[in-house]
């Protein structure tokens, strides 16, 4: 998770591979797994929690810093590529504080 997120979405750190199987343990009604579980629930808080720390802190610092949204526009597609290549399925996508292809319009209108 930390991969992604400093990689600045670029890469997937194999997480689409991790929690698919992650998420099948966890689905898994095997009493040798339970930590599993635990742990796939963690990973999904927390990669959707890293994501809206990275969004809220990095991005919009340098959008108000230097007024560049260069880079900001940057991290939103590559995490919204991310996103469509199935990393949505491993997030808590209700709890994530902004939708992808709507801030990008903003920022996008907003650099005009």
């Amino acid at each position: 998770i930390n991969q992604l997120i400093q990689s600045a979405f670029q890469e997937d750190a194999k997480l689409h591979q991790i929690l698919p199987s992650l998420k099948s343990a966890a689905e898994s009604v095997n009493p040798e797994l339970p930590a599993l579980k635990k742990i796939y629930v963690t990973s999904r808080r927390n990669l959707t929690m890293k994501i809206n720390d990275a969004f809220s802190t990095i991005c919009n610092d340098i959008v108000h810093q230097n007024n560049s949204y260069h880079v900001p526009i940057e991290m939103i597609v590559a995490l919204d590529r991310q996103l469509k290549k199935g990393l949505r399925d491993y997030i808590l996508e209700d709890e994530l504080s902004f939708d992808c292809e709507t801030k990008l319009q903003e920022w996008r209108d907003e650099q005009r």
